[in-house]
Order: C-alpha cells, then sequence, then structure tokens
C-alpha cells in the first residue's frame, strides 16, 4: 500500500544518473537531458501497474480449487500441460476482468 505518487518521486529524486546511463546505453543520449521526466513517469506507473496486475493473477491462481490440479497430476500430466491446459483457462477466466479494472489515477 505505497501511495503512487511517492514512488514516483523516489524515483525521480533518486534515480537520476541510473536512468541517464539506461538510457545512453540504448541510444536516446538527447532523453536524458529532455524528457528524463517522462521516462521516470514511464517507469513508475509501469512498476505500479505490474503490481496491481500481479495480485490480480495471483489472486485468481488462488481461486481455483486443489482438487483440479491434484485430478490433472491423479491423470499423469506434466506440470506445463497441467498449466496449459487446466489452470491457465480458469485463471483467465477469473483475472481478466480484474485486470480491466486495473486504472491509474496518477
Amino acid at each position: 500500500g505505497v501511495p503512487e505518487l511517492l514512488i514516483i518521486y523516489l524515483l525521480f529524486f533518486s534515480s537520476v544518473e541510473f536512468v541517464t546511463k539506461v538510457v545512453t546505453a540504448f541510444g536516446y543520449a538527447g532523453v536524458a537531458e529532455s524528457g528524463y521526466a517522462f521516462v521516470i513517469a514511464v517507469i513508475a506507473i509501469g512498476a505500479i501497474s505490474g503490481a496491481y496486475s500481479t495480485e490480480v493473477v495471483r489472486g485468481a491462481l488462488g481461486a481455483i480449487p486443489n482438487g483440479h490440479i491434484e485430478a490433472a497430476r491423479a491423470l499423469g500430466l506434466p506440470g506445463a500441460r497441467i498449466f496449459g491446459r487446466i489452470i491457465a483457462p480458469q485463471m483467465l477466466r477469473i483475472a481478466v476482468p480484474g485486470i480491466n479494472n486495473v486504472w491509474q489515477t496518477t
């Protein structure tokens, strides 16, 4: 529960040298001087959205009954096939509405 504005301030005031090196490494040296605030905003909002989306997916994975996974293991399905055929369809059915509700208001 960290406020979004605090994350933006923290990144903006603490990572001047880091962002300058990363942007220069990708060949955008001019952006380092002029668009520094934009780069920080993109990184901060991306991290915040990623955190919210991860929580939605974690909740969707937790909502799948363990009996479904145990039944797939009893049938002898390998782990990747269990995820692709049993876990992922149920997880997406639960997670997609929640991910659509992730809005950024910063």
